[in-house]
This record gives structure tokens, C-alpha cells and sequence, in this order.
């Protein structure tokens, strides 16, 4: 939609695709292989990808409530595992409040082989819902701003979501928890929700396809890209 929104206001632009389909990758690791390399038991269930952001104030906000989750999603899973990818600029002290009994692994990101084969996403809002559609996976989208923050988007913003893989869909199907609606308990439990419907899943994975559909077109954004910009070169 960015094309039309820069034609209409002058500037000639051209949208050569998304990057993401030629960086997210369609193969990896199988489930057992996952699970050994994170040294989770074989019978783990569910897997649990957890993506609270790469920006500190991002994780000093979502993260408390994730790892409360986790905990409340073990009194009704209790083989539930859960796998982080870690960006770079982040460590293990970034992550605070992690006791013995937590079953959390953390990988370097992207991380693509446990996103690949986990049973659900908890996802910050952003990209990484591109890259959880692209993958096939059901997620939940989550996000906490400062108060002063979320008080003026509602008052600017019309967008009925947030998460770019719902903004994408005609017919939005992946739960947003946003703001004072981010809570322990009740992502604990839409995620229990969500793990015990076939009829949900469904309904997401018809989604993530759309989705997948719509951002393989047009195919191999960087050669378009380039024979843009040749063009261009070519011009002057």
C-alpha cells in the first residue's frame, strides 16, 4: 500500500516486493533436532517461541509479563517449553527474573529452527509477525508502550490493529494483546485457547497463506530492486 500512499502525494515510487520472503527461510531443523539442541525432553509440548523485541525499554516492559505467563501456561502444560532468540545487543541479564524451575532456552537470533517448529508464537508487534506468518506458525500478537505513548496512538491512530500480519489480512484472525490487555492470565490463557481449537489454527494458517501469497509478489525483491535502480542510472 506504501506505492499508492507516495504516488498520491508526488513522489514516483515503485514497490519492488518485500525483502522478508527472500530472507525467512522455508526449511530447517525438524522438532527433535530442536529440542535436543535446546536440551528440552523429546516429549516437550507445547513449544513456545517467544519474541519480546530487540530494544531494552521494548523487553523491560514485555518481558516480566511473558515470563509470568509462562509459568501460568505450565499449570495447565506441564511439558510447555519455551525458546527465546536473543539479539545481539541484548544478554542473559537483559532477561531478569528467571528461576531454576523455568524451562526457557535462549538462542542467537533470528533463530529460525525453533520459530520453524514451535506450537506458538508470542510475538511483539512488528516484523517478527511477518516473519511468524512467512514461517506458518500460529502466534499471539503482544505489545506494551509507556502509558503516555499508548494515550496519544489512540488518539492519533485509526488503524483497527497493530500487528502488521493482521494490517496485511482481509480478514484478521491472530489475537492482539495490547497495553492494560497484556496480562499474564490472559495470555496464559488465549494461549491455552488457541493451542486447544483446530477451528482457530485454522483459521490463522488460511491467514498466514494469504499473507505468504501476497508478499511473494513481486517475486525476488532485490533483483527488482536492482534493475530499478540501473534504470535510474540509466536516465541520467
Amino acid at each position: 500500500f506504501e506505492e499508492r500512499f507516495f504516488r498520491k502525494e508526488g513522489v514516483d515510487a515503485i514497490y519492488v516486493g518485500n525483502p522478508l520472503v527472500e530472507v525467512v527461510p522455508t526449511r530447517g531443523a525438524s522438532r527433535s533436532q530442536v529440542l535436543r539442541a535446546l536440551t528440552f525432553p523429546p516429549d516437550a509440548t507445547p513449544l513456545v517461541s517467544i519474541l519480546p523485541g530487540s530494544r531494552r525499554s521494548e523487553i523491560q516492559r514485555i518481558w516480566p509479563v511473558l515470563l509470568d505467563a509462562s509459568r501460568d501456561l505450565r499449570k495447565t502444560h506441564p511439558k510447555a517449553v519455551f525458546a527465546v532468540p536473543r539479539p545481539r545487543n541484548l544478554d542473559i541479564r537483559d532477561y531478569p527474573g528467571l528461576e531454576r524451575d523455568d524451562r526457557f532456552a535462549f538462542v542467537d537470533a533470528p533463530g529460525w529452527d525453533a520459530r520453524k517448529v514451535c506450537d506458538v508464537a508470542w510475538v511483539k508487534s512488528g516484523t517478527s509477525t511477518v516473519e511468524a506468518a512467512l514461517l506458518d506458525r500460529p502466534m499471539i500478537v503482544v505489545y506494551k508502550v509507556a502509558a503516555l505513548s499508548a494515550f496519544m496512538a489512540r488518539r492519533l491512530l485509526t488503524l483497527k490493529h497493530v500487528g502488521m500480519v493482521n494490517i496485511l489480512s482481509k480478514r484478521p484472525a491472530v489475537p492482539e494483546l495490547l497495553q492494560e490487555d497484556l496480562t499474564a492470565d490472559r495470555l496464559a490463557r488465549t494461549t491455552a485457547r488457541l493451542l486447544a481449537s483446530s477451528k482457530e489454527r485454522r483459521a490463522q494458517a488460511a491467514q498466514m497463506a494469504q499473507v505468504r501469497r501476497d508478499l511473494s509478489h513481486p517475486p525476488r525483491p532485490s533483483d527488482r530492486a536492482a534493475r530499478e535502480i540501473l534504470k535510474l542510472l540509466r536516465k541520467r
